[in-house]
């Protein structure tokens, strides 16, 4: 198991260890949910007493929580995610242990938002996407893909191996459009940045203060 001794979850004495696997495969079983059961994604676990939270399964990727350590590190902690603790693989599966953010998601508490409320989030989801597209590359080392030249992971083309790259080079941006079809005028391509590439509303926490403001961008 990969552990950060550094993070807060060693450093305020939690527990002596993260939870076993065993212990979070037995805690999901106890929900009752179906889908515990489900070994490409099951059911995130959470332990409020440990404020910790374990995602895993076969669709979860190391790169995950290499790249919220890149996030954290490299805004300062200006970018609101998870803090990761370790991580672990087992029989194909990925077991990410991070920080339990309070709150709820933004799909959940939306249609119960004001206006000035929705206007105010949205502002500063906006300078956090703003924020994330400044993380840029190395030049001389340009490339279209997850951290560290891994490949993409998005949805919409998991399945299909032509499509998640990487992309490297000056042409990279050339690549990804001959492998997809498309076309994108020239005056429109820009240079090469990092973003989220699933920025939707279950993966938006808000805290639960009487003037919500965004907790973490998650997943």
């Amino acid at each position: 198991m990969k552990i950060f001794p550094e993070s807060s979850f060693f450093q305020e004495g939690r527990a002596p260890a993260l939870p076993s696997l065993a212990e979070v495969r037995d805690l999901n079983l106890k929900t009752g949910n179906v889908a515990a059961t489900n070994l490409n994604y099951p059911p995130s676990v959470i332990i409020p007493s440990l404020r910790v939270v374990i995602k895993y399964g076969l669709s979860v990727s190391i790169v995950e929580a290499q790249t919220q350590i890149m996030v954290r590190e490299e805004s300062q902690g200006r970018i609101p995610v998870p803090e990761i603790f370790g991580w672990i693989e087992d029989n194909g599966q990925t077991f990410i242990y991070m920080s339990l953010i309070e709150g709820d998601t933004l799909a959940d508490r939306w249609g119960g938002l004001s206006d000035d409320e929705k206007q105010a989030i949205c502002e500063e989801l906006h300078q956090y996407v703003k924020l994330l597209r400044t993380l840029e590359q190395d030049p001389r080392d340009k490339y279209i893909g997850n951290l560290d030249k891994n490949p993409l992971t998005d949805i919409y083309v998991i399945d299909r191996p032509e499509l998640v790259g990487p992309f490297q080079g000056e042409d990279a941006v050339n690549q990804l459009q001959d492998a997809c079809g498309i076309e994108i005028d020239d005056d429109i391509v820009s240079s090469i940045v990092f973003t989220h590439n699933d920025l939707i509303s279950p993966n938006i926490m808000i805290t639960l203060d009487p003037n919500p403001k965004v907790a973490a961008l998650v997943d």
